[in-house]
């Protein structure tokens, strides 16, 4: 399966669960199993290791000891909603660059993107992203696709 990016609320399949709320979703529905990919969205983003499903420490600030996980950053919230929750839709309106790059690296999931656009700084631009029946295995190609036509 593929990240299925959709460019508008609207295309969203009825019947789906769609997210807009991404912060109050996390807070309630989403805690930390401790994968690479959180590893490395927690480490890239909020500059923090998990402790535990529902702790972070803050890597710059050790000395205050575990936060819980909704003090996380509304990017790396979203992020990890979409890679738990692939049965669910989330905007991603809120992400920040940082955060969207991320995307390249979830293989299955629902995404509404208004506005595809990143300013890319990753050497890998390989994603599986599939939109409006189109498969892209490259972010470049991805984001500079005229979807007018």
């Amino acid at each position: 399966m593929s990240l299925v990016v959709y460019l508008s609320k609207e295309e969203v399949p009825k019947g789906m669960h769609y997210i807009e709320e991404n912060d109050a979703y996390f807070n309630g529905f989403t805690t930390l199993s401790g994968t690479d990919f959180e590893k490395k969205v927690l480490k890239e983003i909020d500059k923090a290791e998990i402790v535990n499903e529902y702790s972070v420490i803050f890597i710059q600030h050790r000395e205050f000891g575990a936060f819980n996980i909704e003090n996380l950053c509304t990017g790396t919230k979203t992020l990890l909603n979409v890679y738990r929750h692939p049965d669910r839709c989330f905007n991603v309106l809120e992400c920040g660059d940082n955060a969207l790059e991320f995307l390249c690296d979830i293989k299955e999931g629902h995404i509404v993107w208004e506005y595809p656009f990143i300013n890319l700084l990753r050497d890998d631009e390989t994603c599986d992203i599939e939109c409006r029946g189109k498969h892209f295995t490259n972010i470049v190609e991805f984001l500079d696709y005229d979807w007018e036509d």
